[in-house]
């Protein structure tokens, strides 16, 4: 949920101050992406 917000508030910065605008799949790509990224990481690894 934190992870979610994080998101969409760093995206609402970029727009305000960075004049950067991304489409609405893009963003959702993205979360998707990173999401994936992080479980992967929390993994054990296997020996």
């Amino acid at each position: 949920m934190m992870y979610t917000a994080w998101n969409i508030s760093s995206e609402r910065n970029q727009h305000i101050f960075e004049f950067t605008q991304t489409d609405t799949v893009q963003v959702a790509q993205e979360f998707i992406s990173t999401s994936t990224k992080m479980q992967h990481s929390k993994q054990p690894r296997k020996m």
